[in-house]
């Protein structure tokens, strides 16, 4: 295998790299994420289709299936969740899981959702919409129809 020389900005030094590690690189970029969704259109993550083929994520509003698809993951009953098992230390046991929480207004859950909260990450209006937004807070809260 051929190593290629590159030149330094540095006098005298000189840079060898490995050319299996510029193809590395190269595969890297290629597989970057570019921000668009299945239909080719950038902001609209939330197009993409139910696991069951029923329809868009995005023509979800039923809080209980929000809960499901973006939040059970971390924030489930039971210390397998990672968001549970933090929130277990700072509330106890009794209030850990979300859905067992009596003292979250629904403002609170919505900016929490939109800004993140230490690990938990933001979500954005175009990965869940307003509307999403108030169903998701309107189930955890106990507040849904």
């Amino acid at each position: 295998m051929r190593i290629a020389q590159r030149k330094c900005r540095i006098p005298g030094v000189r840079v060898f790299t490995p050319p299996y590690i510029s193809l590395f690189y190269a595969a890297c970029l290629l597989t970057l994420p570019v921000g668009c969704s299945d239909d080719g259109l950038p902001g609209r993550a939330n197009t993409a289709q139910m696991a069951d083929g029923s329809g868009a994520i995005g023509d979800v509003h039923d809080g209980k299936t929000l809960f499901e698809l973006y939040c059970i993951a971390c924030h489930g009953a039971g210390l397998e969740h990672p968001g549970t098992m933090r929130l277990q230390e700072r509330v106890g046991e009794e209030q850990a899981a979300l859905l067992d929480r009596d003292n979250l207004p629904p403002e609170y859950i919505k900016l929490v959702v939109r800004e993140g909260f230490k690990l938990m990450p933001p979500f954005r209006p175009s990965e869940i919409s307003d509307k999403q937004l108030d169903e998701l807070a309107a189930y955890i809260t106990g507040e849904a129809n």
